[in-house]
């Protein structure tokens, strides 16, 4: 199963992580899997490479994860490309929920 929270601070996403596998199917034709990993990827790489917001990122097989500070977090089109990981993702729990659990954490008594 494939595991994703975000972290909110108050009506704001400030990151995400996700671990595991779906295990859908074999790898190199789980769809499920490539379908969470290529949206979360997209959006980690949209907020750091095309945003230019300084974020913390760790990547390894199986786990992907992003937090920023709650300035960068504040951004209009910063919340537009987390809206997209969180929609996307709610589209694929809608599908297939055996393999994918998507959670919201609220950080407001902790730093994003």
């Amino acid at each position: 199963m494939i595991d994703v929270t975000f972290f909110k601070d108050g009506n704001n996403i400030c990151g995400f992580e996700s671990k595991g596998h779906s295990g859908s199917d074999v790898h190199g034709r789980d769809i499920v899997c490539a379908s969470v990993s290529g949206i979360l990827l997209s959006v980690a790489n949209t907020v750091t490479g095309y945003l230019h917001v300084k974020a913390f990122v760790k990547y390894d097989e199986g786990y992907l994860s992003i937090d920023m500070d709650k300035s960068d977090s504040d951004k209009k089109t910063v919340q537009a490309a987390m809206q997209v990981a969180y929609i996307g993702l709610m589209g694929i729990v809608e599908e297939y929920s055996e393999y994918v659990k998507v959670s919201i954490e609220d950080r407001r008594m902790s730093v994003c």
